[in-house]
């Protein structure tokens, strides 16, 4: 594939991070393969989300640092919303989805940001998945970045900087279907990549135990071979782990399954949606200082999550924590072979899982011969926050 050279006479960043922590990294010229990496800052116990931490984020960085920045937050931190609208040109859509959404909303036009995607076309239909973020998040994030003289030049989920990674370096394969598991302190997200476009999307409230991870302390917790765990079901009469839950029935296919049937890669650029949609002219100067990617829109009202789900909040131990990785992980892949009928699972990315990865890899080993592999082939080690939030931020950044 060809990868553009970076601009020798500007600069270009990333950010990334969750409710634990995030860094800021730059960009260095002339990578291909994968991007190079600088590490500016990074802190812990920080969400760039709310003003005071993305503060304590940008304050040591010396000086204007003059130039664009792209920023991938989990996909736990964005709603998705299906819509279906009738066939028309793609310029129309922009046009009509605000329309669409206004009639599910209780909330003002100017909450929401948004962007879309073509899912799948259908005899006399287009369906649509909607990303929505929060408006004054959005506006709070890009006058901080101001400060520092940064634009910001794209905001996407995760798994889209993820898979625009993996695509770079030429690891997805051209035939079989790849699923990308990115492991956040309080959630997961979950992608499956199959011939250019990601064709399941997962977000999953799953909380990591908060005691320390030890390989130790988990071998003796499972007192058997690793292998054998995924492959163990407790008794009718026995009380399960918390979090565990049985691989059946699968997940139903709703907001938090979006299957994609686009023509065009979604890991080119998430700039879909050009001009905007509003209602007064207040609103349209919001719009007009937002970038082209975005419109402001109507909150729709809170759609079911798929049954069964885990429970929100950190597991109680490492065993469950992996135990129901591995399990999700299965669920998603049988749901995708049986219901939206798409190519073999053959490969997993993982994120997030540095130290655990090779109890996680005999874990899902156990269940399935689907070969496990880290999602960044770079230690960004570097900084106070995990080598996984660099990954996305190499990720975010490819497309410079």
């Amino acid at each position: 594939m060809n990868v553009p050279f970076l601009s020798r006479t500007k600069r270009y960043f990333a950010m990334t991070g969750d409710v634990s922590g995030a860094v800021l990294a730059e960009l260095v010229p002339g990578a291909r393969r994968e991007p190079i990496l600088r590490i500016l800052a990074s802190s812990r116990k920080t969400t760039i989300t709310y003003q005071a931490d993305l503060q304590k984020l940008l304050a040591p960085v010396p000086g204007p640092l003059k130039g664009n920045v792209a920023v991938a937050l989990p996909l736990s931190l964005f709603t998705t919303r299906n819509i279906t609208l009738p066939i028309m040109p793609r310029e129309a859509i922009g046009q009509a989805l605000p329309y669409h959404l206004a009639k599910v909303s209780d909330q003002p036009l100017q909450d929401l940001i948004y962007d879309w995607q073509i899912t799948h076309f259908e005899k006399n239909n287009l369906k649509l998945t909607v990303y929505l973020f929060s408006a004054s998040t959005f506006k709070m994030m890009r006058q901080e970045l101001a400060v520092k003289q940064l634009e910001l030049a794209y905001l996407e989920c995760d798994v889209f900087a993820a898979c625009a990674l993996l695509e770079r370096q030429d690891r997805l394969s051209a035939e079989d279907a790849s699923l990308c598991i990115l492991l956040w302190s309080d959630s997961i997200s979950m992608a499956i990549y199959e011939k250019g476009k990601l064709t399941v999307v997962r977000s999953l409230p799953l909380g990591q135990p908060e005691t320390p991870y030890s390989a130790e302390e988990l071998a003796v917790e499972l007192e058997m071979p690793a292998a054998a765990v995924a492959e163990t079901e407790p008794a009718a009469d026995e009380e399960k782990p918390a979090g565990e839950l049985p691989p059946e029935p699968p997940p139903k296919p709703d907001a938090s399954y979006i299957d994609y049937d686009e023509t065009v890669s979604i890991l080119a650029s998430f700039d879909i949606v050009h001009g905007g949609y509003v209602k007064d002219a207040a609103a349209q100067n919001e719009a007009a200082a937002l970038p082209k990617s975005f419109e402001l829109v109507s909150a729709p009202p809170p759609e079911p999550k798929p049954e069964p789900e885990p429970a929100s909040g950190p597991l109680s131990s490492w065993v469950d924590y992996l135990n129901q990785i591995n399990l999700e992980a299965v669920r998603t892949r049988d749901y995708y072979k049986s219901v939206v009928k798409g190519a073999p699972v053959r490969q997993i990315f993982v994120g997030g899982a540095d130290e655990f990865l090779d109890d996680l890899r005999a874990l899902v080993h156990g269940a399935t011969d689907i070969k496990i592999e880290p999602l960044s082939l770079t230690d960004y080690r570097g900084g106070d926050c995990p080598p996984s939030f660099g990954a996305i931020c190499a990720g975010t950044g490819a497309r410079w």
